[in-house]
């Protein structure tokens, strides 16, 4: 196909509800661009993932929808078994990761009336989940840095610390106490940072820039139109991005408001940032795992993938790869090999593969790890874009919704109590388990990705553009429904959103 026939495809996709051609110019735009810089390894996804893309937008403009990239979400959360560890004392032993710098500032840094309903971010390595608020508490669970946790608001004081009630799901529900430490320096507040996202109609090109979330006053500038993938690091001071070279992609790091970019890998795309702070990505060899970009370090093959993401605990990764019984041999493929979700530990051993042969999308881990929850695309056109939860550890695949049409992945809020499902009805609210919910956003044009801010309080999503109006739009909204506003500038569109994550102390 010529590039203007394809851009008529689109176009003619869009036409039963009203065309808007700067969407369908700027979804071929990123397509041409990433299969342009494809490494040959890379390729058959890429191929794979066009055709996906395509089939993804008859069906879903087929049910009054349309399509958006759909994000990749790295949860951190924390684990529901204990790991191994000498600690004695209640609290933390000293962690080795490599973390970014500084934290940025958060927007609003007002004390909440109460904690009920927020977000902790586990500070240290080796943090203990106890039974009862005291170190003489059973030991419930130990947790990693970068776990996060979400709190009843109940606060005792023993052993000369304060302790929090915390809970962890959703499938396997922990609850227990954990301790901030005697300078309060074992726990972190989640708030919410800036929004960052690719605008087309902030200037005379497309670029990549950060706005608060109560007002368009502080848009600023991020990274030039180069970033194909990126994402914040779990407590926001960095981002890794893949970006487009004259051949292939190459991985980079930079601060969170996008200064000091520095090139960690070339010919590698799909960077994960693990709870703890370790950066992923995939190469020429496989999965390399690094501490922050440093000491790379390949873990083994990724089965042709496309997509990376680490487990709440760290300790695993999932990726969409192509599902290899199936395929003819090794080398390029069609657009039609069926692939699946894999996941692998951390030091490369126990690969196995959870889904598949089908065609599998954009996934999220649930914060107790204990499932993944992804979208399953029919090239035939026989049945809708579907969404499903498959246990983490291998077995059955459960739909949901009853099998009906989503346009986006499930997404679990941080502490695991809800669920979002991007629906062409509108944005589905389901408790942590999958089970029938409410819808909390309609959009007359159709929404398609959602995801949660990094504190649980509010819920991103996007809304396609009408004839009367350019798209995707960004929105907001809380989790019961209430105070739903537009972000962004007017006449602007905007994809591939971000939110930053910002720790703070506990007041």
């Amino acid at each position: 196909m010529h590039d203007d026939q394809i851009r008529g495809l689109l176009r003619a996709l869009e036409a039963d509800r009203e065309p808007d051609p700067a969407f369908a110019d700027a979804l071929f735009g990123r397509l041409s661009l990433t299969a342009r810089n494809a490494t040959p390894r890379r390729s058959p996804f890429l191929l794979l993932a066009a055709a996906l893309l395509l089939a993804t937008l008859v069906a879903a403009l087929a049910v009054g929808s349309g399509l958006l990239r759909l994000p990749v979400i790295v949860d951190a959360s924390a684990s529901p078994e204990p790991s191994a560890s000498t600690v004695t004392s209640p609290g933390p032993v000293s962690s080795s990761s490599t973390q970014p710098s500084t934290p940025a500032t958060p927007l609003e840094t007002a004390a909440p009336a109460s904690l009920a309903g927020r977000i902790l971010f586990a500070e240290a390595d080796g943090l203990r989940l106890r039974s009862e608020p005291s170190g003489a508490g059973d030991v419930v669970a130990t947790l990693r840095r970068g776990q996060l946790m979400g709190t009843s608001g109940k606060v005792e004081t023993a052993d000369g610390m304060d302790w929090y009630e915390v809970r962890i799901g959703p499938r396997t529900t922990i609850t227990g106490w954990v301790a901030a430490g005697r300078d309060h320096d074992w726990l972190r507040l989640v708030e919410d940072g800036a929004i960052a996202f690719r605008c087309v109609g902030c200037g005379n090109e497309a670029v990549y820039v950060r706005v608060t979330p109560f007002g368009d006053a502080d848009i600023a500038t991020v990274a030039p139109d180069d970033v194909l993938d990126w994402s914040f690091s779990p407590d926001g001071s960095a981002i890794a991005a893949e970006v487009a070279m004259a051949a292939g992609t190459s991985v980079v790091v930079m601060n969170g408001d996008g200064t000091d970019r520095r090139e960690v890998a070339v010919d590698a795309y799909a960077p994960a940032w693990s709870p703890d702070g370790r950066l992923a990505w995939i190469g020429l060899n496989g999965i390399v795992v690094s501490d922050a970009g440093a000491n790379p370090r390949t873990i083994g093959s990724a089965v042709g993938a496309g997509l990376l993401s680490w487990s709440p605990d760290g300790s695993r990764l999932a990726f969409v790869g192509r599902d290899c019984a199936e395929c003819a041999d090794a080398g390029p493929i069609a657009g039609d090999i069926p692939g699946a979700i894999f996941v692998v530990d951390a030091d490369g051993s126990n690969l196995r593969k959870l889904t598949g042969p089908a065609y599998e999308g954009a996934f999220s881990w649930s914060p107790d790890g204990v499932s993944i929850g992804f979208v399953r695309f029919d090239l035939s056109g026989e049945q809708p874009t579907q969404a499903f939860i498959v246990p983490s550890a291998g077995g059955e695949p459960e739909v949901l919704l009853n099998g009906t049409a989503v346009t986006g992945n499930p997404q679990w809020s941080p502490d695991g109590s809800s669920m979002l499902v991007p629906t062409p009805d509108g944005l589905v609210l389901l408790d942590g388990t999958g089970q029938a919910g409410t819808i909390i956003a309609r959009a007359e044009a159709g929404i398609a990705g959602a995801s949660w801010s990094p504190s649980g309080q509010w819920v991103l999503y996007t809304v396609l553009g009408t004839a009367d109006g350019p798209g995707p739009q960004l929105w907001i909204v809380r989790p019961d429904g209430t105070e739903a506003r537009q972000l962004g500038p007017a006449g602007a569109s905007a994809t591939q959103t971000i939110w930053q994550p910002v720790l703070v102390a506990i007041p």
